[in-house]
């Protein structure tokens, strides 16, 4: 097979398939309020005010929330349908270049493009992580940061030079400007560097250069730099809030969590392929002989795994705030299958049964996600149990994104003017912004609405679902994400 045929062709269907299902998704909890806090940033770069000296949100790493109102500013997009749309489009452009750099990474390591590729179609094959890659401006532009950054510093380990060291010093200050979490590349960069060669002068250069461009990307802290990071650092280590889960069956606290919620999460929503072949693969690495590349990957998965467990971190939605310790576990993974693969290439017959399993299996996922869409971000694998009862053990559509399909269906069956709908909870009201301008005019969308016509509801942290006067629901694996209670003509 032709390398540039194959890997030109990959990612330009990728690309292709992003342009045409961006505004599928709906409006997720967190995104009217990131896009507030990136134009509180931007008013306070520009001169306009100090609201974020005093916002709740400023420890928030603010430089992926900046680039996207720079996008908005650029392309003078106003309507604000027009400016969800952009930002989906922009956070799967991000992923896009996280799973580019993911495929230069694992071809660099193995010295194959088709380890590379067949690692970037894994991270693509990830039904939940492809699904946030276009509405989560959080977690995802974080993942696909860790990324670059542990590219850089495979650079810098392999090719020492001034060039590398500032390029990698970006890198870092770029993921912690997206998240502090980010801190950890820095981490495994000074132990990757001291464990090789302790060049002092280098690893000076590196920290001098990290700190600085942080502070830069960063305008919260240029009044106070060390005094503002521990603060935000602080909140990070312990956020304070309080949401409840639905966890194997149990309401749990966020603020409480038992200390396998993560694992828990990652062991039911991953597909079962991937968790057998990252066993294979922890097993080969701590056995076999390993690259200083391998020590900072497996840093980088164990070290947020570790911290979260023993520092009783608030975890909400999920195990989403870890999606950026994912490109390590699949870096794992892909050396379970290339250790298997090399196990077997004396057989040619167990090489192919090997092959031909792992790609059906792949197509079976792709297949899954085709079934699933838009709700890709609801897949469970087979360890999940019985997935007609689903919603009695986790919480489902937790972000409300099946709320933009909710509307939809009410605007398109109910022609009447003035309908009046109330909501669950505050990604009703947004997904509003979704409509069209005919629609919009006449759907009305609260929190607080009194005498509705119809009630939407996304059952977050509800175990069962009332059926009196249901009017309509949107179900995946028979379980519904999202209810229409139609209360009144």
């Amino acid at each position: 097979m032709n390398k540039y045929i194959a890997v030109g062709g990959f990612f330009a269907i990728f690309l292709v398939i992003g342009v045409f299902i961006h505004k599928d998704y709906g409006i997720s909890w967190d995104e009217p309020i990131q896009r507030d806090y990136g134009l509180t940033v931007y008013n306070y770069i520009t001169g306009k005010d100090k609201k974020l000296l005093t916002s709740n949100e400023k420890y928030y790493g603010p430089v992926f929330e900046v680039a996207l109102v720079l996008v908005e500013k650029a392309f003078g997009l106003e309507n604000l349908r027009d400016v969800y749309f952009a930002r989906h489009f922009a956070n799967f452009l991000v992923f896009y270049t996280g799973v580019f750099f993911f495929y230069l990474l694992l071809k660099d390591r193995y010295n194959s493009w088709k380890v590379g590729l067949f690692g970037g179609a894994l991270l693509v094959l990830t039904p939940r992580i492809f699904a946030h890659a276009f509405y989560n401006p959080k977690d995802l532009p974080l993942l696909s940061a860790f990324i670059i950054g542990t590219y850089t510093l495979s650079k810098l380990l392999s090719k020492p030079s001034t060039g590398w060291v500032l390029a990698h010093a970006a890198a870092c200050a770029s993921t912690i400007s997206i998240r502090i979490v980010g801190i950890i590349l820095p981490a495994i960069t000074i132990l990757a560097v001291l464990k090789t060669a302790k060049n002092i002068k280098a690893l000076s250069l590196f920290l001098f250069a990290t700190f600085l461009v942080t502070v830069i990307l960063w305008p919260t802290l240029w009044h106070a730099p060390l005094q503002e990071f521990v603060a935000a650092f602080e909140q990070m280590r312990q956020y304070p809030q309080s949401t409840q889960i639905l966890y194997f069956g149990s309401l749990v606290k966020s603020t409480s969590l038992p200390w396998h919620y993560a694992l828990g999460w990652m062991l039911v929503t991953l597909p079962v392929m991937y968790l057998a072949f990252f066993a294979i693969g922890l097993a080969a690495m701590v056995k076999g002989p390993k690259i200083n590349l391998d020590y900072a990957v497996l840093f980088w998965l164990f070290a947020p795994l570790a911290a979260v467990i023993a520092l009783k971190s608030v975890l909400y939605d999920e195990w989403r705030q870890l999606f950026f310790i994912y490109p390590a576990f699949l870096y794992v993974a892909i050396a379970g299958i290339v250790w298997l693969h090399g196990l077997l290439a004396k057989r040619p017959v167990m090489t192919w049964a090997l092959l031909i399993a792992v790609f059906a299996n792949m197509a079976a996922i792709a297949g899954t996600m085709i079934k699933l869409h838009p709700y890709e971000n609801i897949y469970f694998n087979e360890l999940a149990g019985n997935k007609a009862m689903l919603s009695e053990r986790f919480d489902l559509d937790y972000w409300g994104l099946s709320y933009k399909q909710a509307l939809t269906y009410i605007a398109a069956n109910d022609k009447s003017s003035g309908i009046k709908v109330g909501a669950a909870n505050f990604p009703g009201v947004a997904n509003a912004l979704l409509l069209d301008d005919l629609d919009s005019a006449r759907l009305t969308v609260s929190e607080k609405t009194d005498s509705p016509n119809y009630y939407i509801t996304n059952y977050r942290g509800q175990k069962e679902r009332d059926k009196t006067n249901l009017w309509h629901s949107i179900k995946v694996y028979e379980n519904e994400i999202v209810g229409i209670y139609k209360l009144q003509d």
